[in-house]
């Protein structure tokens, strides 16, 4: 999973996985309520994405203090969080495929 700047966005640099809307969209996984593994996944996923939020702002911080070695190691944890995240989305899709095929709309 590569990170990709994204200079666009307010005033400090963002990161975001390459290809993440192409491949998974926004909201396509439908976690099911009362599903102990969903819940585990929806967690698990939530905070990976809090932690991914948390470096970001660490991330702004020592870009403008241009603290080199702090920014490399912050955008090394970020590439780990993000082959985290994606880990759990495939996790997931893989999931909701074998257990809750039509609530997913996945094909039998």
């Amino acid at each position: 999973m590569s990170l990709q700047r994204n200079r666009n966005v307010g005033s400090g640099t963002v990161y975001y996985e390459s290809g993440f809307r192409q491949r998974y969209g926004e909201g396509n996984l439908n976690f099911v309520e009362q599903c102990a593994e969903c819940e585990r996944l929806s967690a698990e996923y939530e905070a990976a994405t809090l932690e991914w939020f948390r470096l970001q702002s660490q991330l702004t911080i020592t870009e403008y203090s241009q603290d080199e070695k702090a920014t490399d190691i912050i955008i090394a944890e970020l590439s780990q969080i993000a082959r985290r995240r994606s880990h759990l989305r495939e996790l997931t899709q893989a999931h909701l495929d074998r257990a809750h095929p039509k609530v997913n709309g996945a094909k039998s």
